[in-house]
């Protein structure tokens, strides 16, 4: 897709392979991968990761760096991976939020309406 070497290759490290992942944050940060996003360069898919029970007599800087990556990790697994996975509801579903929405909004405004 027209990426640096080194950039896809660790886009593909953080995303565990996950091509499509990894080309979508290339592709959205300008063809380079974000600061916070940025693993260790030792660190290879191969390298067994350290669990926090494992690494609780080590040093705190690299329990800190683990503890932020698995954040990271974590949070990229709730994101949709298609920029239309949002599109899996039904015409009936989005009926049903839809009303509660509306309802909601009314609630609020006869509630403004009598203050």
């Amino acid at each position: 897709m027209g990426f640096d070497t080194g950039a896809a290759e660790a886009a593909l490290r953080v995303f565990k392979g996950n091509v499509q992942l990894a080309a979508q944050t290339l592709a959205h940060n300008g063809g380079s991968l974000p600061p916070d996003l940025q693993l260790p360069v030792d660190e290879s898919p191969s390298t067994p990761t350290t669990s926090l029970s494992d690494s609780a007599g080590t040093s705190g800087v690299s329990t800190d760096e683990d503890m932020e990556t698995e954040a990271v990790n974590e949070i990229l697994e709730d994101l949709p991976e298609h920029e239309e996975d949002y599109l899996d509801s039904t015409l009936e579903d989005e009926e049903i939020i839809i009303a509660e929405y509306l309802s909601y909004v009314e609630n609020i405004k006869s509630a403004t309406k009598k203050n």
